[in-house]
């Protein structure tokens, strides 16, 4: 005589076992999942517990989630080779996500990301976001499409020139697509903070930029339309400014080495926005434009 679970039979069951154990274990699953156990106890056999449980669990993948539904429209070739040459397969990291079924190029510099190439934004943005938040970043989103008031204080209106996409509405006033956000940023904490004691300030977001590229090339790394993850920063001294550079350095190569990519870090020009400290973040690759010394 051998028992499991309550069940008593006669003679040798060591081929029942898993079976018997298997079914009192999904039972009482579905059980404690569903209020309706009627259904489980009307239940006859193994296979309609586990039809029953995997219908009522909250934890079933709906099948237009699977990646048997997903819309993955593979290509034999892209539009337009865009990139360097990759070394063991010739094509451009454009065309691979191309075909893979990533992107979907709409037009030049322009592209879609398909389901599959937004599952991995949203992994990366993830991170970014954890990471930003433990150094005190506070995530906002602000107006892509903006006036150039702001942009004529600081002369950038007039600096930038045509790589801004700047047109006008139906009433004739000037509009423009925003590449970066350092004078909206800047005059919303003019307007907003009341007292030194709310410094430090970090505000990033991660939004959709424009520029009006005279050539866009490198597929998704020099397009007319990007997203990007800019923070801004407000410090009451300079020391309090160079803490937070180091403390941003730092929370990058976490991001870095989170996502598992090679990189190196090299000092950099500021540019026309200006400052004595700035750092570029470099994928070394063979098709990079940039030297690093």
């Amino acid at each position: 005589m051998r028992r499991w679970f309550g069940v008593a039979r006669a003679g040798p069951l060591v081929r029942a076992k898993p079976a018997i154990i298997q079914y009192s274990l999904l039972t009482r699953m579905y059980r404690s999942m569903t209020k309706n156990s009627a259904v489980a106890r009307g239940a006859r056999s193994l296979w309609q517990i586990r039809k029953a449980l995997y219908s009522s669990s909250s934890s079933h993948v709906p099948p237009q989630n699977r990646m048997s539904w997903m819309l993955l429209p593979t290509k034999k070739t892209a539009k337009n080779s865009a990139g360097g040459e990759g070394q063991a397969t010739g094509l451009s990291t454009t065309d691979l996500l191309t075909k893979a079924g990533y992107i979907y190029q709409s037009s030049a510099g322009i592209y879609t990301l398909m389901p599959l190439a937004q599952r991995v934004v949203s992994k990366l943005e993830q991170i970014i976001d954890e990471e930003m938040q433990r150094v005190g970043g506070q995530k906002m989103a602000m107006p892509n499409l903006l006036t150039p008031d702001n942009w004529k204080k600081t002369g950038r209106w007039e600096s930038t020139g045509s790589e801004l996409f700047s047109f006008k509405d139906r009433k004739g006033a000037a509009m423009l697509l925003g590449p970066t956000h350092e004078e909206e940023v800047t005059a919303i904490v003019k307007d907003m903070v009341r007292s030194y004691r709310q410094y430090p300030l970090r505000l990033y977001q991660t939004t959709r930029k424009f520029r009006d590229e005279a050539r866009p090339r490198a597929g998704l790394l020099r397009g007319r339309e990007f997203m990007m993850k800019d923070m801004y920063t407000f410090d009451v001294g300079k020391q309090q400014a160079i803490d937070t550079f180091h403390a941003m350095e730092a929370a990058y190569r976490r991001c870095f080495d989170r996502i598992g990519v090679p990189y190196a870090v090299a000092d950099a020009d500021s540019g026309n926005i200006g400052g004595s400290l700035s750092k570029e973040f470099h994928f070394v690759h063979q098709s990079g434009e940039d030297t690093l010394l």
